[in-house]
């Protein structure tokens, strides 16, 4: 049995990173792509292949109000209380733990 990490696994995030060339190739010249700040592998192979294909699109990490994770990585510690987030986005509505 392989068990991959969503967060580090290479593996995955160039399966992730996918998702950004099928975006490139659809539409060229965004000027910007908006991707979801979860564990941070889906980020990672969207701004790996976005720089790769389009070196002056921007790469912007998004995430739910009140996940609160960006905070917690500016101060190097954890900055919001456990709880569900209230979202429509099922793919990063958990719990925030950081």
């Amino acid at each position: 049995m392989l068990c991959a990490n969503t967060s580090d696994d290479p593996s995955v995030m160039e399966g992730q990173a996918t998702l950004a060339l099928e975006l490139h190739e659809q539409a060229p010249d965004l000027d910007a792509v908006l991707a979801p700040l979860g564990a941070g592998g889906m980020l990672s192979g969207v701004a790996v292949a976005t720089k790769g294909v389009a070196p002056g699109c921007r790469v912007m990490a998004v995430e739910p109000e009140g996940k609160g994770l960006a905070e917690s990585i500016r101060e190097g510690r954890m900055t919001c209380p456990r709880r569900w987030l209230d979202t429509k986005a099922e793919g990063i509505k958990s719990k925030a733990f950081v």
